[in-house]
């Protein structure tokens, strides 16, 4: 005969959600044309412009766990990405 089984039952209550996120990226783009075929371009991407420091994840889900409900994986801090491209 084995173990009896023990069941830990919590309210779902949605207190242990995820925060929210509030990110908003941008991209500014300027195109100049050389001739019909061939074009340059350069860009400026800004990325979590409201600067938010939301986390994505848990480090886990176990209750037993030392690291329950601790927050990981957050989001990048504002930022911006300079590129070009060459079109022919």
């Amino acid at each position: 005969m084995g173990l009896p089984t023990q069941i830990l039952a919590e309210r779902i209550s949605g207190d242990r959600r995820v925060a929210t996120q509030n990110v908003l990226d941008v991209r500014l783009q300027k195109e100049f044309a050389f001739g019909k075929d061939a074009g340059f371009a350069v860009f400026a991407d800004l990325l979590n412009l409201t600067n938010d420091d939301a986390y994505e994840s848990v480090g886990s889900r176990i209750g037993t766990s030392e690291s329950f409900g601790l927050p990981t994986q957050f989001i990048l801090p504002r930022r911006v990405m300079l590129g070009a491209k060459l079109r022919f």
